[in-house]
């Protein structure tokens, strides 16, 4: 009973030795911060908005704000035809320079 013990003893403490020695290299994921912008668009318009941000449609109503956190050099398209735009069309690209501001789509 008492070798059963040593043994056991003398196990852990080779397992606890080992994961204290650690390795050469860092083994936690890097949390690195991305460049994300955040911009209000803004419907200055009468009628509806539709918006296409990342494949994602949004529906804007007249005078509406929507908020939109995304990474740099996203690119807000139009999803539907409106004024002087064709569906599909680029309103604006999302760079650090827009970042807390806010665009007015007409």
């Amino acid at each position: 009973m008492l070798r059963t013990c040593t043994l056991l003893a003398l196990s852990i403490c080779t397992v606890a030795s080992a994961s204290a020695a650690g390795t050469n290299h860092e083994t936690s994921p890097s949390h690195k911060k991305d460049a994300r912008v955040y911009v209000t668009l803004v419907n200055k318009a009468t009628w509806f908005r539709d918006v296409q941000i990342d494949g994602h449609s949004y529906t804007m109503q007249p005078n509406e704000l929507l908020t939109v956190k995304a990474p740099a050099g996203t690119v807000v398209y139009a999803g539907s035809e409106f004024g002087k735009y064709r569906r599909g069309d680029a309103l604006v690209e999302l760079t650090p320079s827009l970042d807390h501001s806010r665009v007015s789509i007409k």
